[in-house]
């Protein structure tokens, strides 16, 4: 995790305050909760979860109010939240 870096992704649509690389997209963090970036800027999911975990095939498991969904590397939903 670094502090983020105004140059690299100035072109972001939202003001975040740590980021992580991943293999195909960008971690952000912002007021305590993370969501994911493409690596162009583009939004994939909002700053708005608890947890994100690493991809794995082309899926990410992401965590809200401590309820766990699987999602595509585009941000399609493939599972909701009741798992």
């Amino acid at each position: 995790m670094r502090i983020a870096d105004k140059h690299i992704i100035s072109s972001f649509a939202v003001d975040v305050a740590y980021y992580e690389f991943l293999s195909k997209s960008i971690k952000c963090w912002k007021d305590k909760k993370v969501g994911l970036y493409s690596k162009t800027g583009e939004e994939i999911l909002p700053c708005e979860y608890d947890n994100i975990r690493n991809f794995h095939e082309d899926i990410v498991a992401v965590c809200k109010n401590d309820e766990w969904a699987f999602v595509s590397q585009e941000g399609t939903f493939i599972t909701g939240f009741e798992i």
